[in-house]
């Protein structure tokens, strides 16, 4: 099995541990992104959250 990952393909059997590092940065850059997301739309409109 092949996975294409920020433009370059690697084969997934080869590099589990770098799949699975990747998926977890991105997984918690997306949390962090709407932890500030919804921090600043309380913020700014609470009366909205």
């Amino acid at each position: 099995m092949w996975i294409g990952i920020g433009g370059r393909v690697v084969q997934m059997e080869t590099y589990p541990e770098f799949i699975e590092r990747q998926i977890i940065l991105k997984t918690f850059k997306a949390i962090i992104g709407l932890l500030q997301y919804f921090t600043i739309n309380s913020i700014e409109q609470p009366q909205k959250f």
